[in-house]
């Protein structure tokens, strides 16, 4: 039985294997080996969507959010050609401020950025930045650059590598000026945000290491905040590790802070490198990560939860002994409190992140059933949004078919088999499999115990489910095709030919 979302939900050839699922490849034929098939997933919230990243940084340039000398955000206008030409010319002619402000102030659509960029203002741009400028000039070229990084114009990202801009902003982030390396720190976390190959430009000029090297000493929590955005924009493209090191363990030391949006950024950019493969995952329990992640998943802020119950999932579906470093931090106590959770995603994506721990070893999976969590799960099975109930009975299911016969017979005892029947209604012909495994494993135990006949009764009270589980016999899945068709050949062949 290979509980695993790379397969097609369930298989007959051999016994009880238990694996990580992975939450975005839920179909995938199942082509490879238990181990290899341990799934890491992909957290949606942390985006680079660049139409996100720029509103973002529009957002943050709000007055009184802003630092002083740069609190008042350029009016955007709509400018025709002959506008953005002057524009153009006031920028050849002066190297102050009224100039680079008058080009954030046409930076108002990703048509009038391309034309700017083909009129050359990019490289105009970066020549401020390479000169011996004021700490104002520089601060203000930073910025405007900025808002080209920013667009959803990849020409315009290319065109700052092209001329040379990553280089003169990692400069930049050694300035004595606080305004000059939050600006430049603003640019490089957009271009984080841009397409793989823009990105690997950016990583090639040691930005990380740069952004990370910076927030060892620094103080300004404006440039806190920026540096933790763009550490979190580069962990989004699953940097290699060697390169990596340094901003891995930024973040991770950035897990202490007591500012609730770099600790936001922070805790989203671990969650990313979570997902990256076993050294990442090794990397941060070895920094103290978990313990870490699993404090804050009590800290009362959603975004922060919601982010450190993904890093947590991500790592144990890894390995077993990921999992066992989290479990030795109190991972189970902190898991009780999150299934009541007001916010529904945070209790979907515990369910998930308990699966992953109920498709553990044997003593992973005592420690689990003796931490008390089992009851608040099947409530979560019984009355919850049908996401959330989905991962609860991927969790459920899990302890049926891994767990000794007193561990799923405790789940039975607990009313599992009548809320997956529930969830096995609302569920595709062909998904439905791990459920089938799990209600497979409660008709097996009840008949070596000799009361069979009372899980057997469940389901056959339940007509919709019943025949569910008979037109799954008939669906396209080979795997729950033929589950299905022995759960009904073993057990209910008299009620479905009543049932027909």
């Amino acid at each position: 039985l290979c509980f695993s979302r790379f397969a097609n939900m369930s298989s007959l050839s051999q016994g009880p294997s238990l694996v990580r699922r992975d939450q975005l490849e839920r179909l995938r034929p199942s082509l490879v080996s238990p181990d290899a098939r341990r799934g890491k997933r992909r957290l949606h919230d942390v985006s680079l969507r660049k139409e996100k990243r720029h509103s973002r940084l529009l957002s943050r340039r709000l007055p009184g959010d802003a630092p002083a000398a740069l609190d008042a955000a350029p009016h955007h206008q709509t400018a025709d050609h002959a506008q953005l030409l002057a524009v153009v010319e006031m920028l050849k002619a002066d190297c102050d401020c009224q100039a680079l402000r008058a080009v954030q102030s046409v930076c108002s659509s990703p048509p009038q950025i391309d034309e700017l960029v083909g009129l050359g203002v990019v490289h105009l741009l970066v020549e401020r930045l390479v000169s011996h400028l004021p700490f104002e000039v520089h601060a203000e070229a930073c910025r405007a650059l900025a808002y080209f990084a920013g667009a959803s114009s990849t020409k315009a990202a290319s065109a700052i590598v092209a001329a040379g801009g990553v280089q003169a902003l990692v400069h930049l982030l050694q300035s004595p000026d606080t305004l000059v390396r939050e600006q430049s720190t603003w640019c490089l976390a957009n271009l984080s945000a841009e397409e793989t190959e823009l990105c690997a430009a950016v990583q090639q000029c040691g930005t990380s290491l740069a952004v990370a090297n910076m927030l060892a000493t620094e103080t300004s929590l404006s440039v806190l905040r920026a540096g933790s955005w763009a550490l979190c924009n580069m962990a989004c493209t699953k940097p290699g590790l060697p390169t990596f090191a340094s901003a891995l363990a930024t973040l991770v030391r950035l897990l202490d802070c007591q500012d609730s949006v770099t600790l936001t950024e922070a805790s989203n950019g671990v969650a990313a490198l979570a997902n990256c493969g076993a050294q990442h995952v090794r990397a941060i329990l070895e920094a103290r990560g978990g313990s870490k992640l699993v404090r804050l998943t009590q800290c009362g802020e959603l975004e922060i939860q919601t982010a450190a119950v993904c890093a947590l999932g991500n790592i144990v579906a890894g390995s077993d002994e990921h999992t066992q470093v989290l479990l030795d931090a109190g991972l189970m106590a902190a898991c009780r409190p999150l299934l009541h959770h007001e916010n529904s995603t945070v209790r979907k994506e515990t369910c998930w992140l308990l699966s992953n721990v109920a498709a553990g070893n044997a003593e992973q999976l005592t420690a689990f059933v003796d931490s008390n969590v089992t009851p608040s799960l099947i409530r979560v099975l019984s009355k919850d949004d049908f996401q959330s109930r989905f991962e609860a009975a991927w969790a459920v299911c899990n302890l049926l078919v891994g767990g000794t016969r007193d561990q799923a017979n405790y789940v039975i005892q607990l009313g599992a088999v009548a809320e997956l029947l529930g969830v096995l209604k609302e569920m595709d012909h062909s998904a439905c499999g791990f459920v089938l495994d799990g209600l497979h494993r409660a008709l097996c135990l009840g008949r070596r115990a000799h009361s069979c006949n009372e899980v057997v009764a469940t389901i056959e009270e339940d007509m919709g489910a019943l025949e569910h589980i008979e037109q799954t016999q008939y669906c396209a899945n080979q795997l729950a095709s033929e589950k299905a068709k022995q759960i009904i050949d073993v057990f209910f062949q008299d009620s479905v030919d009543v049932l027909q």
